[in-house]
């Protein structure tokens, strides 16, 4: 939240120094967002396709990464490429 309020606030300081024409691009790209996260969360299939894999999550079965394994295969992945150039 308090985020959000300070991203809010930075807007509102930064709208008075854009002219007409960039505050009309920045209306359309915010009406754009605006318009296809609304979208996004109305499809049906969407819906119904978040809902399963949620459940799939809940009940266990899909495998999940900690952050730790997922540094952990990084890190080797980035080592054996690594390698693999040095040894070209």
């Amino acid at each position: 939240m308090l985020a959000t309020n300070n991203i809010d606030k930075k807007i509102i300081t930064l709208l008075p120094a854009l002219s007409t024409e960039q505050k009309k691009a920045v209306l359309t790209v915010v009406k754009k967002f605006a318009e296809s996260h609304a979208e996004a969360w109305q499809e049906d299939e969407y819906k119904i396709e978040m809902d399963r894999r949620c459940a799939d999550y809940e009940n266990g079965k899909v495998k999940t990464f900690t952050i730790q394994e997922t540094i952990t295969a990084a890190k080797a992945s980035y080592a054996n490429k690594k390698k693999m150039n040095n040894a070209v």
